[in-house]
């Protein structure tokens, strides 16, 4: 049985995830100041929190949210109530699903669905499940494990390699094919394709359940690939009437240069610097002559996402 991802890496200490977590807390500070109706303050925000509930510290202090939701499945109860780091947040340790029926459906909600698995049938059913409830206005972001990863039942076979993922690919066809408007093949299987394949079945996911409600559209606004470890995939948007996202699609929040509502999802790539390095790259905004040996494609990371990059210190406490 794999481990939970908690385990295994400190949630504070990723930063790829760390700098989607900036590109997102400015999304919803544009949505709030472009369009008056998004008081992202007065929002909800519901996620998973695990341990280090790294989101909820962010969110709280950047965003001003001080509604909150954690939902954990995993046997660690004793664990999440002492590492709760505010008093107003209210932890249910229960599967997602069994939450939902609790919610109200006049709030609106930050909803980050933060999987650290591959995509799975129980979480199409908890899209579902999430957009039926969720009030108009409300943002909805849903991440999955974007690696193509060979299931445990089908690589103790004793198939070949080939074999193995033929048969990956036909089990994710049999599962995910009806949200896909062409087949799956092999040629999606593979790291750098996965991902793409994942936000089609997502967004056409939430694309139906959309449909379903009948008063709401869906406007997406975020498609992140990144890669701390595991290759993870990110794609979300904002759930609400016609004429409200017309309006969200006519402002300036679409003119982020990270915001995307196509099926390609944004590479988010932070290189590994020392203090020096990031320094001096920051004191040089055109780089023409480096001082030190870097990949041009190093730098243009860097300078993609020089706001959000992340430093790390150990401090003494």
């Amino acid at each position: 049985m794999a481990l939970p991802s908690f385990v295994k890496f400190d949630y504070t200490l990723r930063p790829s995830k760390q700098v989607e977590r900036k590109l997102l807390i400015e999304l919803l500070h544009r949505l709030g100041t472009e369009i008056g109706a998004y008081d992202i303050r007065r929002y909800t925000y519901l996620g998973f929190g695990s341990v280090y509930y790294t989101d909820f510290v962010l969110f709280h202090k950047y965003l001003y949210i001080d509604r909150m939701i954690c939902v954990e499945s995993e046997d660690i109860p004793k664990r999440m109530e002492f590492n709760r780091p505010y008093d107003f947040i209210q932890l249910h340790m229960a599967p997602f699903s069994d939450v939902l029926p609790k919610l109200d459906r006049e709030t609106r909600y930050v909803m980050w669905l933060d999987y650290d698995t591959g995509i799975t049938l129980d979480q199409m059913q908890d899209i579902r499940g999430a957009i039926s409830v969720l009030a108009p206005g409300s943002i909805i972001l849903i991440t999955v494990d974007g690696e193509p990863r060979i299931p445990f039942d089908i690589d103790k076979s004793g198939m070949t390699r080939d074999e193995k993922k033929a048969a990956t690919v036909g089990q994710l066809e049999e599962q995910f094919g009806s949200l896909l408007a062409e087949p799956l093949r092999l040629a999606d299987f593979t790291p750098n394709s996965f991902p793409r394949a994942l936000a089609k079945i997502i967004g056409n996911q939430i694309a139906v359940a959309t449909e379903t409600r009948g008063d709401l559209e869906f406007a997406q606004l975020v498609n992140f690939r990144y890669k701390d470890g595991a290759q993870m995939l990110s794609l979300g948007g904002v759930l609400d009437s016609a004429d409200r996202v017309r309006e969200l699609r006519e402002s300036g929040v679409m003119n982020l240069a990270f915001v995307n509502a196509g099926a390609e999802p944004v590479t988010i790539s932070v290189p590994p610097l020392t203090i020096r390095e990031k320094l001096w790259l920051d004191q040089h905004s055109d780089p023409v002559d480096l001082v030190f040996e870097m990949d041009e494609e190093m730098v243009e990371s860097f300078q993609r996402y020089r706001r959000y990059y992340p430093r790390y210190h150990e401090v003494l406490l």
